[in-house]
């Protein structure tokens, strides 16, 4: 289990690296650690059994994550595990083999050679603090961008409602017998501008001088 935003958009996760390059461990096999395929899941041999390699072959981690595309709407959201995008942080998480090589702030991480589950990065954050805050801030630098649209969409879907609630106000202010100067000096615009602004949407005619 990954960490999952507050959009439900983002699931982020750890990918084991080889020698090779090529990355897995998104399940764990009979033999081991699982290899990826081209499409980023677990690959499996012609029989349909899962590709795997042992722990030991394990050089390395990466952040990555698995998010709805783009063109999705929210109201989509429950078919993107069918077709996620898959993002992969540029940075690697080196192995190293004694606990004295370990450092978290150069990206090195001690996993025993005796210990296959060692290689378990998520399984590892689950008890230690500092290293789940550091591949946790990886994972959301990678989404931030998106929540700040989110946020913006938001502001903007928010603005236009208190426009037409505005107008809705006015309508009824000027219904109720209020002038447009009147109207204008609650909203801080002239006369002039708030019957601009109102006079067409409201039937009234902007020609007259009488309010």
């Amino acid at each position: 289990m990954g960490w999952i935003d507050e959009s439900e958009r983002h699931e982020g996760h750890i990918k084991v690296v080889f020698a090779d390059g090529r990355l897995g461990g998104g399940t764990w096999g009979a033999g081991g650690v699982t290899v990826d395929g081209p499409d980023g899941l677990a690959a499996r041999d012609e029989a349909g059994e899962y590709l795997t390699r042992p722990p030991s072959a394990v050089i390395g981690w990466r952040v990555a994550c698995d998010h709805v595309p783009a063109h999705l709407t929210d109201e989509n959201l429950g078919r993107w595990r069918h077709a996620p995008e898959h993002w992969l942080s540029p940075h690697v998480w080196h192995r190293v083999y004694s606990a004295d090589e370990e450092d978290l702030d150069q990206h090195r991480i001690y996993a025993s050679l005796n210990e296959e589950w060692s290689v378990d990065l998520m399984g590892r954050a689950d008890s230690d603090q500092q290293l789940e805050d550091l591949l946790v801030a990886e994972w959301r630098a990678h989404i931030e961008p998106e929540d700040h649209a989110r946020s913006v969409r938001s502001a903007l879907d928010g603005l236009a409602q208190a426009r037409e609630l505005l107008d809705l106000e006015v309508a009824a202010a000027h219904d109720a017998g209020m002038s447009w100067a009147e109207i204008g000096r609650v909203v801080g615009i002239t006369r002039q501008a708030a019957r601009d602004r109102w006079s067409k949407t409201l039937g009234d005619d902007p020609t007259r001088t009488d309010d």
